[in-house]
C-alpha cells in the first residue's frame, strides 16, 4: 500500500504559533501502518517514529508484520533509518520502549495454525547507540512460550514488565524484574484472569498494580478494575477489586498510569451493561494513595464509547488523548480523536479538543511532550481507498503524526474554551478550496462541503508567525468569497474558517 503521513507543523521554533501541514507519500510494504510510539529529540530537532506494518495474506490466514524506524526531518521530510522483521511470517508487535536507547518487541508465531505453535511467543531487546542506524538485538528471558506483554517500568536498578502467560487458555499474569543488564531476577505469577497494565514505582522498591480481572457474569468473563500493591518480591500487601457493576461493569485500566507527589493516577474505561452488544465505555480516571484508598475518581461521559489511551504529566496538569465514537456531521458513525487537559486535584476536565484524519475509525496511540507543545501518533482509515480491501477484506490503515501547542491548537488563533469541542479537520483539503494558489493579488475561497458551511463563517488568515492579517464575516450559505491581497504579506499563510461545527484551515501561498 501507499501509506500516507500527516505531519502538522514544523518543528523549527519560528513555527511556533504557525502550522504547516505536510503530506508525505511513502512506499512501504502492502498493508496496514500504524505509529506505536515516538520520541522527539529536542537537541537535534528531530523526531523517532516506530511503526508497526502489517501485511494480511490469505495463505492460511498468516499475518507479516515488520517494524519500520522513522526520522521526521525539520522540514518534513519522512526518512526510513531501519527496519527488521520483513523476512518472517509472524505477527510483530512493539509491547514496551521505555527508553530512548532501546525497546523491547514481542513476537507471535503464526506460520501454523496448529494451536499450541500459533501461540508461540518471543521478546528480543533491541539496542542502538547512534540513533538507530545500527541495531543489536538480543532474545529477553520469559520464563513462558506462550505470552504477551502488557506494563512496563524503569528503574535505576533495572527493569520490571508484566504480562498474561498462556494467552486464551488461562491468562495468568505475570511479573518479571531484570537488572540493568536486562538478566531476568525473578518473577512472579498472579492469579488466572488478571491483566495487569500499570506498574507504578512505590515506596521501599514496592508497586502499586493496575489492570483488570475477570469475574463471571451470567456464565460471561467480563472484566473489572483492578489494583494491588505488593512488595520488592511482588507479594501482596493490598488489592482493590471494583466489584459494583453499576460502576466498573467492562472495565479496566489499561495503559501505564503516572504518579505525581503522593498520589497515584491511573486511567481506562468503565461501560455500563447494554443487552447484546457488551457495554457503553466511559472514560475512567482515579487517583489513590499509598494505602490504595481512592481519594478521588472521575467517569467521562460526554461522549459516548469514550477511553483514555495514554496520560502524561506536565506543569502541574494532566494531558490525556483517548478516542471516542460520535456523530460525524449528521451522517455516520465514526471514531475521532480527544485531546485533554485534566485537573490532577479533582480529575476536572479543563479543556478539550477533537481532531480526525479520515472520517472512518480514527485512534490515538501515544502521546509526548516536547518543549513547544505536544506530538501524538495513531491511524484512521481512508474512505477513498475503500476499493483497495485485502484478501481479508479489512480496509488498511493510514499513519499520522500530530503537533499542537499547549492548548492543544494546530491553527493560529486557536485558545480554548471550557469543553470547546473545536473540530480541526486534519486533512486540510477535503473541504476549502482557493484558486488559484499560489494566490497574487485576488483570490477566491470556496466551501466543498455545503453541510459544514451552511450557517454564517468568519474568515481569518494568519502569517508564518500567526499574525492575524484578514478577517471577514460571510453570511449564512455564502458559499465562495474573493480576498484581495491589500494586506501586502508574501509567503507562507494560514487561511482558518471558523464556525459552529468547528475550525478548519487551509495552508495558502501568496506571491
Amino acid at each position: 500500500m501507499i501509506i500516507k503521513i500527516l505531519f502538522i507543523l514544523f518543528f523549527s521554533p519560528i513555527f511556533l504559533l504557525g502550522q504547516n501541514t505536510i503530506d508525505t507519500l511513502y512506499n512501504v510494504e502492502q498493508g496496514s501502518n500504524i505509529f506505536s510510539h515516538i520520541y522527539f529529540n529536542d537537541s537535534s530537532d528531530t523526531l523517532i517514529a516506530f511503526s508497526d506494518n502489517s501485511d494480511y495474506s490469505s495463505i492460511d490466514s498468516n499475518f507479516y508484520s515488520h517494524i519500520v524506524i522513522y526520522k521526521i526531518l525539520p522540514n518534513g521530510e519522512i526518512r526510513e533509518i531501519n527496519s527488521f522483521g520483513k523476512n518472517y511470517w509472524n505477527l510483530f508487535t512493539i509491547s514496551i520502549a521505555p527508553g530512548n536507547d532501546f525497546f523491547i518487541y514481542s513476537m507471535r508465531d503464526t506460520s501454523n495454525r496448529e494451536h499450541k505453535k500459533y501461540l508461540n511467543s518471543k521478546s528480543q531487546v533491541v539496542k542502538s547507540n547512534d540513533k538507530w542506524k545500527t541495531l543489536s538485538v538480543s532474545d529477553l528471558d520469559i520464563p513462558f512460550g506462550r505470552y504477551i506483554l502488557y506494563g512496563a517500568l524503569q528503574t535505576n536498578e533495572g527493569l520490571v514488565i508484566s504480562g498474561n502467560s498462556d494467552i486464551y487458555i488461562n491468562s495468568s499474569a505475570f511479573i518479571s524484574y531484570y537488572d540493568e543488564n536486562l538478566s531476568l531476577i525473578r518473577k512472579k505469577d498472579f492469579t488466572r484472569f488478571t491483566s495487569i497494565n500499570s506498574i507504578l514505582q512505590s515506596y521501599n522498591k514496592s508497586y502499586i498494580l493496575s489492570g483488570y480481572t475477570y469475574e463471571k457474569d451470567n456464565f460471561i468473563d467480563v472484566p473489572r478494575l483492578w489494583q494491588a500493591k505488593t512488595d520488592s518480591l511482588f507479594n501482596i500487601i493490598w488489592q482493590n477489586n471494583y466489584a459494583d457493576t453499576s460502576k466498573y461493569y467492562f472495565s479496566g485500566f489499561e495503559n501505564q498510569g503516572l504518579k505525581i507527589n503522593n498520589k497515584y493516577f491511573n486511567y481506562g474505561s468503565t461501560g455500563t451493561y447494554r443487552y447484546g452488544n457488551g457495554a457503553f465505555k466511559k472514560g475512567y480516571l482515579n487517583a489513590i494513595d499509598e494505602d490504595g484508598n481512592i481519594i478521588f475518581e472521575k467517569f467521562y461521559t460526554q461522549h459516548q464509547e469514550f477511553f483514555f489511551t495514554k496520560m502524561i504529566a506536565y506543569n502541574g496538569s494532566l494531558y490525556a488523548v483517548a478516542h471516542f465514537d460520535s456523530l460525524v456531521h449528521h451522517d455516520t458513525i465514526g471514531r475521532l480523536v480527544h485531546f485533554s487537559k485534566i485537573s490532577p486535584e479533582t480529575g476536572q476536565m479543563q479543556w478539550y479538543q477533537v481532531y480526525k484524519h479520515w472520517s472512518l475509525y480514527n485512534q490515538v496511540t501515544n502521546l509526548y511532550k516536547t518543549e513547544t507543545g505536544f506530538l501524538m501518533c495513531g491511524s484512521a482509515i481512508n474512505p477513498n481507498r475503500l476499493a483497495e480491501f485485502d484478501s481479508t477484506g479489512i480496509i488498511d490503515n493510514d499513519a499520522w503524526l500530530l503537533k499542537v501547542d499547549t492548548n492543544g491548537c494546530i491553527v493560529p488563533g486557536c485558545n480554548p474554551n471550557i469543553y470547546s469541542g473545536i473540530q480541526h479537520i486534519l486533512h486540510d483539503n477535503s473541504v476549502i478550496e482557493v484558486f488559484p494558489n499560489p494566490a497574487k493579488e485576488i483570490f477566491t475561497v470556496s466551501f466543498k462541503n455545503k453541510d459544514l458551511f451552511s450557517l454564517s463563517n468568519e474568515i481569518f488568515i494568519f502569517d508564518a508567525s500567526g499574525k492575524q492579517l484578514f478577517n471577514q464575516k460571510l453570511n449564512a450559505h455564502q458559499s465562495a468569497v474573493a480576498v484581495e491581497n491589500n494586506f501586502n504579506y508574501y509567503g507562507f499563510a494560514f487561511l482558518v474558517v471558523k464556525n459552529s461545527n468547528g475550525t478548519f484551515y487551509k495552508k495558502i501561498i501568496l506571491q
